[in-house]
């Protein structure tokens, strides 16, 4: 009989502590199975952040490369309406001289065709008066505005016409400012300031994207003594920058 309640004792003994090992198990696999849930909602969340900051980053990326299109545009637009260049050109004057102009130029409205021009007329010559020939040097700065003949240039503007008027300022200089002629005389025409308006025509003949020949011909209407105007007629090289 002993022998028989030990052996239903160690049974239930048993028996329990197999219960308590079960409900040990259930409760781990629970924990478990809770951390593993609050992993995977950490993961999700960190997901969800990753793909925000590259929505963000791609619209920044989007903005910016937007910017540069319209800075570039910009620029080029830019680089468009103020095309500069620089000409000289040699030729002779109304005394059969040799004269030089030398002009800077910008284009102002590159789709219309118009510019400002500012340079420089240089007249080194003797002029004939009361019989003598006489020194002359002129000086005129000349500020004008430029447009293109449409009609008389090429699409491709392999060849382009211009007109150009403006006003002009400068310097006459006769017989080194001596009243006095070689034969005795006096001299009765007199240098100094002069001024007035200015026009002319060119056709540009394009060489390259830098270069391009010009021919081209300046008429300045003044107050000088000596001419009412003074005038080139020649040819040189323009330098496009």
């Amino acid at each position: 009989m002993k022998k028989q309640f030990i052996y239903i004792l160690a049974s239930i003994t048993t028996f329990v502590a197999h219960s308590q090992s079960n409900l040990d198990d259930e409760q781990f696999e629970k924990k478990i199975q809770e951390n593993l849930d609050i992993q995977i909602d950490l993961l999700k969340a960190y997901n969800n952040q990753i793909l925000k900051e590259v929505e963000q980053l791609k619209r920044e990326y989007g903005s910016k490369k937007l910017n540069s299109k319209k800075i570039s545009k910009k620029k080029e637009t830019l680089k468009k309406s103020t095309n500069a260049s620089i000409e000289t050109i040699f030729g002779i004057s109304e005394n059969q001289g040799l004269v030089n102009l030398t002009n800077f130029n910008i284009e102002i409205d590159d789709k219309k065709n118009k510019g400002l021009e500012m340079g420089l007329f240089i007249d080194i010559n003797d002029i004939k008066t009361q019989g003598l020939n006489v020194s002359s040097e002129v000086f005129i700065f000349n500020l004008g505005y430029t447009n293109q003949i449409n009609f008389l240039s090429t699409k491709s503007r392999n060849i382009t016409t211009r007109l150009i008027i403006g006003g002009s300022i400068g310097t006459e200089v006769l017989n080194d400012e001596s009243k006095l002629l070689p034969n005795g005389a006096i001299l009765e025409t007199e240098g100094g300031i002069i001024y007035g308006g200015y026009a002319g025509a060119a056709i540009i003949f394009k060489i390259n994207h830098h270069f391009s020949a010009i021919v081209r011909n300046s008429i300045f209407l003044t107050t000088s003594d000596t001419s009412l105007y003074k005038f080139i007629v020649g040819a040189g090289l323009r330098f496009n920058f």
